[in-house]
């Protein structure tokens, strides 16, 4: 809309300019043509004036004429009439040599005027000429800004219809660019889960296969258990010498020791296998709009109740800060929370070591926060147990790592977890930690709706 602006003002100007141009160029042009008209008055006027006098000379001229017309025949008149004498006659032919001579320079200047008024006459022409040479210069100069300025308003108008055009097609190509993202992302999500279908087909048959024959190890185990203490009391009752009794005594410790580790590491294969077969379930996740703040009370909740009575030893504090009025998130419910379930379990049983150490004062805390801002959630789930290690924080959400003890962790909690938030969701997560001292996991998910989420 800034530039949509900018663009409408820029058109404004030119338009007023060419609308300025359009009307100064005729007015410039019809004053100088006022001005031209003026001085070709003047001068016509100017030459007008001796036409006149040349006008009032001829008749002078013609006066003069009939004047000395009338003297020539008064003299006519004096010779024929006998009683007139000589000296009236002579005096009458000096009048006449003097109408004469009058007539003359009256013609002389006649001439004269005549000749002035050709010129005259041809400087009037001449005026005129340039006159009607200004008029047409005028008009064509009114002709020139006419055009100049319908070809500036044609420029601007196509130029309006490219811009239009031009924002018509970026707003198609970020549309375009938009949905070719956002297809890449469904087909990269797609891959995925693909991927982990087929890895999930093979380690629920890999699991399956293993179960079968570990179901034996640890049903035997168990027997071989109970066939040992069978066999401890049986020997009680032979009565045997001191060497044979402590040799006996010795082997049995041994068996019996052997067994409790063939049951201990059974019972350990027997969890990574039943995780296995939980983590590859063909269960389909659906995306549902829920009230985040109250899904996550919920898992961290259900995994805090199963955390106190494993670990009932050492008492924990659980903190809830719940920002609220927040909008529902679309999100895979059940992912999310073997998500939540995952961490909670991870963090009791950092705080549990911690707490068994020995330290003095201290008070384990779990603090779960949820909060909203800049159109996406996020969710902070923050501990103050033994903290994870520098050097092992890059393999956290690698498949089968674990900072757990051995026999304690499958390994596969947090890269489950990566995956679900990271391909799945198209959030972020990430810890912040430090040994012995705590650990904060952060994870960010954007806020979707129903109609866009993928």
């Amino acid at each position: 809309m800034k530039c949509s602006y900018k663009y409408i003002v820029v058109c404004s100007v030119l338009l007023i300019g060419a609308t300025t141009l359009l009307h100064a160029q005729p007015k410039t042009g019809a004053e100088d043509n006022e001005l031209l008209n003026k001085q070709i008055q003047q001068g016509i006027k100017s030459h007008v004036s001796p036409l006149d006098k040349m006008k009032q000379r001829e008749q002078e001229v013609a006066l003069q004429k009939m004047a000395i017309q009338n003297q020539m025949d008064e003299i006519e008149h004096l010779k024929r009439s006998k009683s007139k004498s000589d000296a009236a006659i002579a005096q009458a032919k000096v009048l006449l040599e003097k109408s004469n001579d009058t007539l003359r320079r009256s013609i002389e200047l006649l001439e004269k005027e005549r000749l002035q008024a050709r010129k005259d006459a041809d400087s009037i022409k001449f005026l005129q000429q340039i006159q009607v040479l200004e008029k047409a210069k005028l008009n064509a100069v009114a002709r020139g800004s006419y055009l100049l300025a319908f070809l500036l308003v044609i420029i601007l108008v196509f130029a309006f219809f490219i811009y239009r055009s031009l924002k018509r097609s970026n707003r198609i190509n970020k549309k375009l660019e938009a949905t070719l993202i956002e297809l890449k992302a469904t087909q990269q999500q797609l891959i995925v889960k693909e991927k982990l279908a087929s890895l999930g087909q093979l380690t629920s048959g890999i699991a399956h296969e293993i179960q079968n024959p570990l179901n034996f190890v640890n049903n035997f185990s168990s027997v071989s258990t109970e066939l040992l203490e069978e066999l401890k009391e049986e020997l009680l009752k032979i009565k045997l010498s001191e060497p044979e009794n402590a040799t006996t005594a010795e082997l049995l410790k041994l068996l019996s020791d052997n067994m409790k580790l063939i049951t201990q590491h059974g019972k350990r294969a027997e969890g990574i296998v039943r995780n296995m077969l939980q983590h590859s379930s063909e269960k389909e996740s659906v995306l549902e709009a829920c009230a985040l703040d109250e899904v996550v009370r919920e898992y961290v909740q259900l995994a805090w109740n199963n955390g106190k009575s494993k670990y009932p030893e050492h008492p924990f504090a659980l903190r809830y800060s719940m920002k609220p009025d927040m909008p529902q998130a679309v999100v895979y419910k059940h992912d999310l929370g073997r998500v939540l379930l995952a961490m909670t379990d991870n963090a009791l049983y950092a705080m549990n070591k911690k707490a068994a150490s020995g330290i003095a004062g201290y008070q384990a805390e779990f603090h779960v926060q949820v909060d909203f801002s800049h159109n996406q959630f996020k969710i902070t789930l923050a501990d103050n147990g033994i903290g994870i290690p520098d050097a092992l924080q890059e393999k956290l959400f690698s498949p089968f790592f674990s900072t757990k003890a051995t026999g304690e962790g499958t390994g596969l909690s947090l890269s489950i977890a990566h995956e679900i938030i990271v391909q799945q969701h198209q959030g972020k997560i990430s810890v912040n930690s430090k040994e012995h001292e705590y650990t904060i996991f952060t994870i960010l998910l954007p806020c979707k709706t129903s109609a866009n989420a993928v």
